[in-house]
């Protein structure tokens, strides 16, 4: 029985604190003619990255910076059920640790304009 406390107690020792969450709240102007600001939560939580609607992949995550992408491939039924429409494309976010300087870009295929936002965050 001690020795089944110690293992646990040295793994939980090793593997840190559960559950250990990163939240970023950031903003930035929005994709609407008038450009209305966007405040958006980031919640970190090792490998992955959740905002309001989307799942993202942590792909780099160092002292210098924080760089996720979300991605997704799929055919789509219209308003026609027997036609499909692709949509295909990935968003990325980008934060500078030093600065909290906030960029975000969308690629989608079939549109010409990056969709690129840049803005601040704080890191809660």
């Amino acid at each position: 029985m001690t020795r089944l406390i110690l293992i646990a107690t040295v793994f939980m020792l090793v593997s840190g604190p559960v559950g250990a969450e990163t939240i970023y709240t950031c903003a930035y102007p929005g994709y609407s003619p008038k450009k209305d600001t966007v405040i958006i939560k980031f919640v970190q939580n090792g490998k992955t990255i959740r905002g309001k609607h989307s799942k993202y992949d942590v792909l780099q995550d160092n002292d210098a910076g924080l760089l996720a992408v979300a991605s997704f491939s799929d055919w789509v039924k219209g308003g026609n059920p027997t036609i499909e429409r692709l949509e295909l494309g990935a968003m990325v976010i980008m934060i500078d640790k030093k600065s909290m300087r906030f960029r975000r870009g969308n690629v989608l295929y079939g549109e010409d304009d990056g969709a690129v936002r840049y803005g601040k965050c704080t890191k809660d």
